[in-house]
């Protein structure tokens, strides 16, 4: 613990950027590719083919994409809160429903 309080320190005075907010920044492409109709038929293809090969591919794409798919949820409940327009691809239920 103490070593990531000095890393901080560290970090706000050289760069002005706690550890969080550059983690958030080094995985922003991920963020925004996992909002493509593109990312989501991967997705599909990679939980159907690791299904075929005797894996729970659901559970698999779900640990890794599920952290996306909740920032892009999050991303269109603030923007209906605010009365714009929700144009994030936000698959999670569909996935969990009909998919897995």
């Amino acid at each position: 613990m103490i070593s990531i309080s000095t890393f901080n320190v560290f970090l706000d005075a050289e760069f002005g950027v706690h550890f969080p907010q550059l983690i958030e920044e080094l995985f922003r492409p991920l963020v925004l590719a996992s909002d493509s109709l593109a990312a989501v038929l991967i997705s599909i293809l990679i939980c159907q083919l690791l299904w075929f090969m005797g894996i729970h591919g659901a559970l698999i794409i779900t640990g890794i994409m599920n952290p996306f798919w909740m920032s892009n949820l999050l991303e269109n409940k603030l923007r209906w809160k605010l009365a714009v327009r929700c144009s994030l691809i936000s698959i999670y239920l569909l996935f969990g429903t009909f998919l897995s």
